[in-house]
């Protein structure tokens, strides 16, 4: 499973959004999370400098996400709703 979000940046976290932190491990903080070890590392820095240029020159951001489940959520949209808010 590979899940891509873009979206509008946005620094306000609201109360409902933290209890959601739980998805990912909390060093995970990066435009590409890899749990599911798709990439190797030179995709990964790469995938990294092009979203970094990308949202530099745009108000939007980019985040790549690869994982195995979508554990505790049984709902696609669900969770990429939970995960674009986080």
């Amino acid at each position: 499973m590979a899940l891509f979000y873009l979206g509008a940046k946005t620094s306000a976290v609201s109360a409902q959004n933290t209890k959601h932190t739980s998805l990912l491990p909390a060093h995970l903080k990066e435009a590409t999370v890899d749990l599911s070890t798709l990439f190797t590392q030179n995709e990964i820095k790469a995938l990294e400098k092009k979203i970094k240029s990308y949202e530099a020159s745009s108000s939007n951001e980019i985040a790549i996400l690869t994982g195995d489940a979508i554990t505790p959520y049984t709902d696609i949209p669900r969770y990429a709703t939970a995960i674009g808010q986080l």
